[in-house]
């Protein structure tokens, strides 16, 4: 994550995630453990994000993964 760049021990920092990761939360619990640990080479080296363009709610899909899969990285790496 680019901010754990430029961030130094102490720093305060504050998230907004548009209501789209909240809409995406009720995940399988895997899935969100996935989004949240994997290391960015493997991110989206998982069964459940395979999604088909021919799938007309693709692109819904795929936003809302997208910032949810965010928001937990966020989460996650987080000390607090």
């Amino acid at each position: 994550m680019i901010f754990l760049e430029v961030a130094q021990s102490g720093t305060s920092m504050v998230c907004i995630a548009s209501m789209a990761g909240q809409m995406g939360s009720g995940l399988p619990s895997e899935l969100e453990r996935h989004l949240a640990t994997a290391p960015r080479d493997e991110l989206l080296e998982h069964d459940a994000l395979k999604i088909y363009a021919a799938d007309p709610h693709g692109p819904v899909q795929t936003y809302g993964l997208s910032i949810r899969g965010n928001l937990l990285r966020v989460q996650a790496s987080a000390k607090a």
